[in-house]
């Protein structure tokens, strides 16, 4: 939880420290999220005759491609390097869905992927249509602040919640816990400071409510698209390419 100095301060929180962590931040995702990719394969799909653009395989290896660069943001950040091999390996294990599906579906949102009727009726064949019902939703609840969702998408891929999603997956604990527990309560302050900051104590309360709304719907999501084959292949896949380059620069 934000530490009861924010929770009380006016809007000129931020720390000169805390401006500079948000400016690393925001340079990351802009330079790994993979938008400029998501960009050009709508550009490159376009190019092609409307009976070739998004042909299934080829919109399947967008999207494992898509949460793997997602993956990378993480990769990137200097407080997910300074822990440990097992631990990088073990919240990357414990929150890929997540961040996968918050990352992935933000970048879609924002290259407008899903306004496409051809890429969403791929989309829909790959998962099928009780997923695709709650990605809809999903990206309309996105904050329009894209600053305070690379925020919480960094704050999630720190998180030590172990979601109800099924799965039988068994997790390790973390070497290191109290450093991840530091690095969650930093971002989660620098969260709750910048909305402060930006709206209004009021403001950052409704929006912190709509944000737990939209984690229970990210849930449902993930639960839906656990009974597809097609998507723990692409977990899979995104987990197995991920650990390889994270043993790569250890």
């Amino acid at each position: 939880m934000p530490t009861l100095s924010l929770l009380q301060s006016d809007r000129s929180t931020l720390t000169a420290n805390q401006w500079n962590l948000l400016s690393n931040l925001v340079h990351c995702y802009d330079s790994h999220s993979g938008l400029m990719m998501a960009r050009l394969f709508v550009s490159e799909q376009n190019s092609l005759p409307v009976k070739l653009r998004y042909r299934i395989g080829v919109v399947g290896e967008f999207l494992t491609s898509n949460i793997t660069r997602v993956q990378r943001i993480f990769e990137k950040n200097g407080d997910y390097h300074s822990l440990c091999l097992q631990d990088r390996s073990n919240l990357l294990r414990g929150t890929v869905k997540h961040t996968g599906c918050i990352g992935g579906t933000f970048v879609l949102h924002q290259a407008h992927l899903l306004d496409d009727p051809l890429f969403y009726k791929s989309t829909e064949l790959i998962f099928g249509s009780d997923v695709m019902s709650t990605i809809t939703p999903l990206t309309e609840s996105f904050d329009t602040d894209a600053i305070f969702v690379k925020l919480i998408l960094t704050i999630v891929a720190f998180s030590t919640i172990r979601y109800a999603n099924y799965s039988d997956a068994t997790l390790n604990n973390l070497i290191d816990i109290k450093s991840v527990i530091r690095i969650q309560d930093t971002y989660i302050e620098l969260a709750w400071g910048y909305m402060i900051y930006k709206y209004s104590y009021e403001h950052a309360v409704i929006r912190f409510c709509r944000l737990i709304k939209n984690l229970f719907q990210i849930n449902c999501t993930i639960v839906e698209a656990e009974r597809i084959q097609e998507y723990k292949n692409m977990i899979d896949t995104v987990v197995e390419q991920t650990e390889q380059r994270l043993k790569l620069n250890n």
